[in-house]
């Protein structure tokens, strides 16, 4: 757990915290195929108090309409594509989590959030 954290600190994904916070979630880590940890936030009260955005997530149909006349295609990984989202301050705070080596907040938009495929979808 320690070096994943390491590593999400080195990438700017998380910060360590010693300021008191509103919200604290349990952290909770999934092994990965490669052996490795992901740590994850488990936001269920945070996700409860959150308001959601308003935004209409595009269908299929409507994504299928914009290729009309499109030559030209290319893929994207969107594999961690959330972490492409940076939390302002308050929201950070929000996104605080307790481990055996301190509190860390996410300085990136984390996927356990509630409006979270809203707000990245918003900003695209």
């Amino acid at each position: 757990m320690r070096a994943e954290l390491d590593r999400m600190e080195e990438l700017q994904i998380i910060c360590k915290r010693n300021e008191s916070t509103v919200w604290i979630s349990a952290p909770l880590t999934v092994e990965k195929p490669n052996g490795q940890f992901r740590v994850c936030l488990h936001p269920r009260p945070l996700n409860k108090a959150i308001k959601r955005e308003h935004f209409q997530i595009p269908t299929f149909d409507d994504v299928v309409a914009e290729f009309r006349g499109k030559r030209i295609f290319t893929i994207i990984d969107m594999r961690e594509s959330f972490c492409q989202v940076k939390l302002d301050d308050a929201s950070s705070k929000q996104c605080t989590f307790n481990t055996p080596f301190g509190r860390y907040s996410y300085l990136r938009l984390h996927f356990g959030i509630s409006s979270a495929a809203e707000v990245f979808q918003r900003k695209n």
